[in-house]
């Protein structure tokens, strides 16, 4: 008993065959189109994108309520920020010795 027989009465390839044996025939053709279609999708990605957006909200969280109570403290401008080359954003820096605010 042959395990490998094909069980199909009719001795035509199927639609997947085909393609499969034509993509074999053509594999240079076949990697460059996916090269290029990877490529094409990868540009409309890009130019189809907007700006990246840092700012968020959380209304009625309690985050959203700790964050709002840190603008309305001042909390930024307590905090010295320290711009390095090459970055977009100040990073923040720790201060020597931290004041005690009285409330």
């Amino acid at each position: 008993m042959d395990l490998h027989a094909d069980t199909t009465t009719n001795d035509r390839p199927t639609l997947l065959r085909q393609l499969a044996a034509g993509c074999h025939r053509r594999r240079r053709m076949v990697v460059a189109a996916w090269v290029v279609a990877v490529i094409a999708v990868s540009a409309i990605a890009g130019a189809a994108a907007g700006e990246f957006d840092n700012e968020f909200e959380l209304p009625g969280s309690e985050s959203q309520e700790a964050f709002d109570l840190l603008e309305e403290s001042g909390f930024e401008h307590r905090m010295p920020r320290v711009h390095i080359e090459g970055s977009r954003e100040p990073v923040v820096a720790p201060q020597p010795e931290p004041e005690l605010v009285a409330r």
